[in-house]
């Protein structure tokens, strides 16, 4: 990232132009003394010069901290902290990505803007003060940063952008200021020393696998305002037993617990209105649910999922939701009969039953996931319920003998690839 300035590009052109005629001349000694003390003078204009802001190491162009040179790494000093000029109101994009000789940054409050990545892949990093003026947390902006061990996050942020701390190996300690709304996917992904974390109730918004892989994390405060609980928000986080999930909890999505192996304690919302694909699997809280004589667990008012062989099964009275996923790839299954209580229909939760061939949808039923009966290619007949609106994604997809699709609301919205390739639909 080093350069020349304009004035030091000026310099050495005249250095090279004196060397040119001097070779003209005559070697004399005091012509040969004269040249070396204007070379040793001018390598030094050219080292300051490089330097445009004479702070040894740092590139500053109007206030804004463009980057570093790498030339310059011993001006740290031995404690290798970085104390970033007062005069800065905006650190740019990646400006100190893989600055790894340095373990302790400062940032004066008259920053108020730190850009994307601008702190990614600097391994040695352990402690880093943030100014108070930022209201955001950019993307990436420490991803990578293995040393780094806590950090508190100014009072004014109100988002946490992707990736933020993803890869932070060493964080166990991180205080999320008060006024905090959102929270975006991988923030703390891979954040694998943090055990504890309480997030305020300003949140109203929790990512994809923002705690994704955070192995060691056992307890963790989820905010009263959110209802969703994102995919794979805490796939394998090994060590977390008991969660309290807020009753305004409306969908958890796919893979939202996966995973996490001694999970044995949850409480779900009974007015949930979507559960995904895999979302306990690999859970103790799921293993020790017991199967009815079909071979399906239950939760409450909810069909979590079915592993019998019987070719027949009868969904039990009062189940609103079967879960995404519940049925999937169970190809001894020919005949289903669903309770007058089923309103949603998840995601992948027929998918490739193949030998179903008998199937009436319950005049409640609101919602057909994607992929809901994607393959079952003996499918003959289906009705689409009066309250369902749309019929999404791959819900039909190669029901190859699909022959008649009765439709009780005529102006259903119907994806493109909803009847993908069922060739024999009149």
């Amino acid at each position: 990232m080093g350069r020349f300035s304009k004035d030091g590009r000026g310099i050495f052109q005249q250095y090279r132009r004196a060397v040119t005629e001097m070779k003209g001349l005559s070697n004399d000694k005091f012509r040969v003394l004269i040249l070396s003390i204007i070379a040793i003078v001018l390598i030094a204009v050219f080292f300051i010069y490089t330097d445009e802001n004479n702070t040894g190491h740092l590139i500053i162009k109007n206030n804004e901290l463009m980057g570093f040179h790498y030339g310059y790494i011993n001006k740290f000093g031995d404690n290798k902290i970085l104390e970033i000029p007062s005069n800065v109101t905006l650190i740019k994009k990646e400006a100190l990505k893989g600055c790894d000789f340095i373990e302790e940054v400062i940032i004066p409050n008259s920053v108020k803007v730190i850009e994307e990545g601008a702190f990614a892949d600097c391994n040695n990093i352990k402690k880093i003060r943030l100014p108070d003026n930022i209201d955001k947390i950019s993307r990436f902006l420490f991803i990578n940063c293995m040393s780094l061990k806590d950090i508190a996050i100014p009072q004014g942020v109100k988002t946490i952008e992707f990736g933020a701390f993803k890869r932070c190996f060493n964080v166990d300690n991180i205080v999320l200021p008060d006024k905090l709304e959102t929270i975006e996917g991988s923030a703390f992904m891979e954040c694998t020393e943090l055990k504890k974390l309480d997030i305020p109730d300003t949140v109203t918004y929790i990512g994809d696998d923002a705690f994704g892989f955070c192995i060691n994390l056992e307890y963790i405060l989820l905010p009263s305002k959110i209802n969703k609980i994102s995919k794979e928000l805490f796939i394998s986080c090994y060590k977390l037993k008991d969660i309290n999930l807020p009753e305004t909890i409306q969908f958890i999505e796919d893979g939202a617990f996966k995973y996490c192996k001694i999970l044995e304690n949850i409480e779900l919302n009974e007015e949930l209105t979507f559960l995904g694909e895999d979302v306990f699997n690999n859970t103790l809280w799921l293993e020790n649910i017991k199967p009815d004589n079909y071979g399906c667990k239950y939760y409450k008012n909810i069909l979590l999922c079915c592993n019998g062989q019987s070719p027949y099964v009868e969904i039990k009275s009062g189940t609103r939701i079967i879960a995404g996923g519940a049925f999937g790839l169970l190809s001894t299954l020919e005949k289903i009969s669903l309770p007058e209580s089923l309103k949603f229909i998840g995601k992948f939760a027929f998918e490739e039953c193949s030998g179903l061939h008998e199937v009436m949808l319950p005049p409640d039923v609101e919602e057909i996931g994607e992929f809901a009966f994607k393959g079952c290619e003996n499918l003959k007949q289906i009705n689409i319920p009066p309250k369902v609106e749309k019929i999404q994604k791959y819900t039909f997809a190669y029901c190859s003998n699909l022959e008649e699709v009765i439709l009780e609301n005529k102006s259903v919205e119907i994806d493109e690839t909803a009847f993908k390739d069922c060739d024999k639909l009149r």
